[in-house]
């Protein structure tokens, strides 16, 4: 069975390694290693896992873990391909090459397609503007359209961007800078949080304040240093008719265990934050977040 059978609609990058100095001679292949670009974890040995990425450009990035299943930590290998090397396939180490590798690949990773909440249009909804909220799914990267101005006529208004699987965490910090923000993934449940069901990231900025989600439901969302945050959202326009809390200890945050932390979720967050705990009531701190 061939590469492009075994991986059917999958995207893959396929590199292919020389004997030093040979030109990429046919004859001095000395191995092919194939990659799932789907931008997941991917378990490779009981202590190994990769993410790589083939994006509509042609470039590719491939990082590899000393941990197996959930690609934590710094990577310890990056291959980083630029389109021109891609397209090049010079075999040297130059501009259009990869000094004794080729590259090859099908297909195209799928991107986050984030829907970001604005409070007011200044600014155009893109940065230096913060977004409020922000909602990722998962597109195929020939869907995923990002947009260059706000859309909508009144608050909240909203903007569209996208942003590759193995990037989204830190293109959120960016998005975000100091503004503390707490980032919730919900997996499909029963899953174990593997990355493959994760349908769907929600972030939110974590100020305290009251935002709109859209024009009959609102939230107010707190983080703090502990890592222990509170989201509370509300069914109407004004954060007075309580709907359902989010409520993370922080054990749960520092765990992110997903079966005995907060069951199928994982949550995260950035930014500056309180020096207080996210479920300290007392009267000074319930006054400075506004969360009653």
């Amino acid at each position: 069975m061939g590469v492009a059978a075994m991986f059917g609609s999958t995207p893959y990058v396929i590199v292919e390694k020389y004997n030093a100095g040979k030109k990429c001679d046919v004859a001095e292949l000395s191995g092919i290693m194939t990659y799932a670009a789907d931008g997941m974890c991917h378990q490779t040995d009981t202590e190994a896992s990769y993410r790589a990425l083939r994006s509509l450009d042609g470039t590719v990035t491939v990082k590899t873990y000393s941990t197996a299943a959930d690609c934590s930590g710094d990577p310890t290998t990056t291959l980083s391909v630029t389109t021109a090397q891609a397209k090049g396939n010079s075999c040297a180490s130059d501009a259009n090459g990869m000094a004794d590798t080729k590259i090859f690949g099908n297909g195209f990773s799928p991107l986050y397609l984030s829907t970001g909440n604005y409070d007011t249009n200044t600014g155009g909804c893109k940065a230096p503007a913060i977004p409020t909220q922000q909602i990722a799914s998962v597109v195929t990267a020939d869907t995923c359209s990002a947009t260059s101005s706000c859309a909508g006529t009144v608050a909240p208004f909203s903007a569209q961007s996208c942003s590759p699987m193995l990037t989204y965490k830190t293109d959120t910090a960016a998005t975000f800078g100091q503004n503390p923000y707490v980032l919730v993934e919900k997996y499909t449940a029963g899953t174990g949080c593997v990355s493959g069901q994760l349908p769907a990231i929600t972030t939110y900025l974590a100020d305290g304040k009251c935002h709109l989600t859209n024009a009959a439901s609102s939230y107010k969302a707190v983080k703090a240093s502990d890592g222990s945050s509170t989201i509370k959202a509300y069914a109407d326009s004004s954060c007075n008719a309580a709907w359902m809390t989010l409520a993370v200890n922080a054990t749960q945050a520092a765990g992110n265990l997903c079966t005995t932390g907060i069951i199928d979720t994982k949550v995260y967050g950035g930014g500056v934050t309180s020096t207080c705990r996210a479920d300290d009531r007392s009267r000074k701190y319930v006054h400075q977040i506004n969360l009653q």
